[in-house]
């Protein structure tokens, strides 16, 4: 059915293209993606290949919205070059006949010289959507050329195979904020390409033209004075409060599940569904938030907001060779609302969950590792207990995850003395850990108000 009603749907974007541009076309199928991936796993209850679709998702989001995305990421993956034409021949050959996606397949392998089968069993005949992210970049001057090494990423969203043969599009921008566009093959989990650039890059990016309908939806603007904007699809607005010319921002919504903790915190419960990269070239002084919107109702963030013990906070990293980390925030709302991160910086941001019920126990995994502190709570200074069988290390976090205090301690006993007046009010967290960051004992306290 997707054959149909899919192809249906691009021409709904294509017929644009042809009367308002390019650019038109590509708005419409935006907005067609950023919905596919934000409901229609909801709608046809669960993530579905649009191939061998049960009769009652026939007439789903699936096999309309979905298939019409996935014929624009195959016209994107075969270029306009060789799409156009192999599209046109195969409407002839079988016009008026049924046909099979298998048959498609073989067709347009056979007319483009390019082997689809790759693309229909990950685009076609499997479930969810892959998501293409970079890693890293590795920049190294060669003569007056810039050697630049891209690391790549796969994330799956609603499937568990990793597509093959994949064609991502790559972007650097120089000084002028120009793109310079590439191709980049890989398959599998990860993959690695080096181009040889005459300029030296301030920005890689991925699928910067929005050619692949993976799980991701992203918005750039370039900014000249101070003010609110909004990225849309992507759920976030930055407030420009200090500004010295211009600047360039990249907002990319992941719709798949970030990178987990190096150090896991027992309690903290990362976002399975989502998280964002913020990416920007702009002149000191700059300063300016970030608005973040979550929300259960709209089914953005169902497994972290899912009894009212659990908090929900923002972490934050430079990139993915560092471990996420809390940050300042604000939060307005409880199922539904906004965080706001008053001093925003480049990189990746995710929502997470502190279960205050667990968070509230201590947790011992052996007799010999303990935290207790009084007065409690706290108002001023303190006393904090700590008894290890092993060297530790003592951690005092917000919250939020922010780490606000970390002391060595050998093995044995400990009588520390605080003074925590300077603290906001609040809740708080001690924890003991060994040296590779595995938790020993956690104790929950609050700092009242004075």
């Amino acid at each position: 059915m997707w054959l149909n009603e899919g192809w249906a749907v691009f021409n709904e974007s294509l017929y644009r293209e042809a009367i308002y541009g390019y650019s038109a076309y590509r708005s419409n199928m935006n907005s067609k993606h950023a919905n596919v991936l934000q409901y229609c796993h909801i709608k046809d209850n669960g993530y579905r290949a649009l191939y061998g679709i049960p009769n009652e998702y026939t007439y789903g989001e699936t096999v309309y919205e979905k298939g019409g995305v996935v014929v624009h990421t195959l016209r994107n993956y075969l270029g306009d070059s060789l799409f156009f034409p192999v599209i046109s021949s195969f409407l002839q050959d079988f016009a008026f006949q049924p046909v099979s996606s298998f048959q498609l397949r073989d067709y347009l392998s056979q007319y483009t010289g390019v082997d689809m089968t790759p693309f229909f069993d990950g685009w076609v005949f499997s479930p969810g959507f892959p998501c293409f992210v970079i890693d890293s970049c590795q920049i190294f001057p060669a003569g007056q050329n810039f050697l630049t090494t891209v690391f790549v990423h796969q994330k799956l969203k609603g499937t568990t195979q990793f597509l093959n043969n994949n064609r991502l599009f790559i972007s650097f921008i120089d000084s002028l904020w120009n793109a310079h566009d590439f191709i980049m093959d890989f398959s599998g989990e990860f993959g690695s390409q080096t181009f040889n650039l005459p300029f030296e890059p301030l920005l890689c990016l991925a699928d910067y033209y929005d050619k692949i309908a993976d799980a991701t939806t992203d918005a750039d603007l370039r900014i000249h004075q101070s003010g609110d904007y909004d990225f849309p699809n992507t759920f976030f607005r930055l407030s420009v409060t200090t500004l010295t010319d211009s600047a360039f921002f990249r907002v990319t919504h992941n719709w798949a599940a970030p990178d987990s903790l190096k150090t896991p915190l027992p309690g903290l419960t990362l976002s399975d569904y989502r998280y964002w990269r913020i990416e920007g070239i702009y002149d000191d002084p700059f300063q300016a938030k970030g608005r973040f919107f979550y929300s259960r109702p709209s089914h953005l963030d169902d497994s972290l907001l899912q009894n009212l013990n659990d908090s929900l906070v923002i972490l934050y990293r430079k990139d993915a060779s560092v471990d996420w980390q809390g940050i300042p925030f604000t939060r307005t709302g409880t199922l539904a609302g906004y965080i706001t991160v008053n001093d925003l910086q480049p990189g990746e941001y995710t929502l997470a969950s502190w279960d205050e019920l667990y968070v509230g126990k201590t947790e011992i995994l052996t007799t010999n590792n303990k935290i207790s502190i009084y007065p409690n709570p706290v108002h001023g200074h303190c006393i904090i207990d700590v008894s290890s069988d092993h060297f530790s290390v003592l951690k005092i976090y917000a919250s939020s995850g922010v780490l606000l205090l970390k002391k060595l301690l050998p093995a044995g006993k400990h009588e520390l003395n605080y003074d925590f007046s300077q603290l906001p009010a609040g809740l708080y967290i001690a924890s003991l850990e060994d040296q590779s960051g595995h938790p020993l004992a956690q104790e929950k306290f609050v700092v009242g108000k004075r």
